[in-house]
């Protein structure tokens, strides 16, 4: 599947009903810099402008550590960064981050789309991650 097919699967899902039609997308990263890490955030799209947008994920990350039973456990929950803003802009792209400036975090303009069950794989234009994106579509009943 090329990716702006998969991109124009959610926007036609999220067009359908942009008022509850939402896409649940979840983000795994593997950062292969001298501090190498594994980042994890969800987040919830919507049909904004020609764009997907999502505001407000937290990030959990691999080389934070939390003491629980007396063990060190990773992905410490107390100790997250907040995402501003998650866009990718359509109809094939870049997929960006923001700062709550609005300036640019990272940006991921390299994609490979799975051919069968919409997974995206993007690759970073500034640094060494990639993040593997799997999405869900939602539809939120909302009386």
């Amino acid at each position: 599947m090329a990716c702006e097919q998969l991109f124009q699967s959610l926007v036609d899902f999220a067009s359908q009903n942009p008022q509850h039609n939402l896409i649940e997308a979840w983000f795994t990263s593997n950062r292969t810099e001298d501090n190498r890490f594994v980042r994890f955030f969800t987040c919830t799209f919507n049909l904004d402008e020609g764009k997907l947008v999502s505001t407000s994920a937290e990030t959990y990350f691999s080389d934070r550590f939390a003491e629980i039973n007396g063990r060190s456990q990773p992905f410490d929950a107390s100790q997250t960064d907040t995402i501003h803003e998650v866009q990718i802009i359509l109809p094939g792209g870049p997929l960006q981050i923001l700062n709550a400036d609005g300036s640019l975090f990272a940006q991921y303009s390299l994609f490979e789309c799975s051919r069968d069950d919409g997974i995206l794989v993007c690759y970073s234009d500034i640094i060494r991650e990639a993040f593997l994106v799997t999405f869900r579509g939602l539809t939120i009943n909302i009386p």
